[in-house]
């Protein structure tokens, strides 16, 4: 009796190659973790998109990332009191306009790249006065 795995298997017999019994097949969970595993995004590296903004809108990296890690630990999923949220720890209201004024409307304040960005831009145009931590 042949036995047909959808996905892996049943393909040979649109292309016209023969299936597989299901006991030559390797464990299937292993094979969708190898899989997930392969396709799973890399780690994002807080600091050095903070170093990169940084750089590129002229402000002093080393504020930056203390101001980062103050708030957040560099957690792109962090929350806070009030409803603050990301890296920088943006208020929503805050988090609205500088968003949509560094061309990430409607952005979450979770998406990493848009909070460092945003922040960034804010420090360099309004100083520290948005965070408690300096």
């Amino acid at each position: 009796m042949r036995a047909c795995i959808v996905g892996l298997a049943c393909l040979g017999v649109v292309f016209g190659a023969p299936t597989v019994q299901a006991e030559e097949l390797p464990e299937i969970d292993e094979i969708v973790l190898q899989i997930a595993l392969e396709d799973e995004p890399a780690p994002i590296d807080v600091p050095a998109l903070i170093v990169d903004a940084s750089r590129r809108l002229g402000v002093d990296e080393a504020v930056m990332l203390r101001i980062a890690w103050c708030e957040s630990r560099y957690d792109p999923l962090a929350r806070g009191a009030a409803g603050v949220a990301g890296v920088f720890q943006f208020a929503p209201i805050t988090w609205n306009w500088v968003a949509q004024r560094v061309g990430f409307a409607g952005a979450s304040p979770f998406d990493v790249r848009a909070n460092v960005e945003a922040a960034v831009w804010l420090y360099k145009n309004e100083g520290p006065k948005h965070w408690g931590c300096k």
